[in-house]
């Protein structure tokens, strides 16, 4: 029996065999698309909040507000200390233009 003929015997009986079982054959054939699909889904999910949490990762920034007293007795000291901190990158000072309003408690 040549390699020719044994394959032609195995596709054809393959071939009867899922006419003769079209129902089972379709009922298996949905299964793993099925299947697929959502692993597909869950592929797709994990790989967009992957992106998404390590592009957060780069974006974080925090804001700490700080006493004037603070500031003009050692804003280099604060700064080098921040700096210290791992992860961060930078650290600046921002001055206000002008003072906020204080508020006395009447209204």
């Amino acid at each position: 029996m040549s390699i020719g003929t044994s394959l032609l015997y195995t596709v054809s009986d393959a071939a009867r065999n899922i006419r003769e079982n079209l129902i089972t054959a379709l009922l298996s054939a949905l299964t793993v698309a099925f299947s697929l699909a959502i692993f597909a889904l869950f592929v797709i999910v994990f790989v967009n909040l992957n992106s998404v949490v390590s592009s957060w990762g780069e974006q974080t920034h925090v804001v700490a507000y700080v006493k004037d007293s603070a500031i003009k007795s050692g804003s280099k000291a604060l700064g080098n200390s921040v700096l210290k901190v791992e992860g961060v990158r930078k650290a600046a000072f921002i001055y206000p233009k002008r003072r906020p309003l204080s508020h006395s408690g009447e209204g």
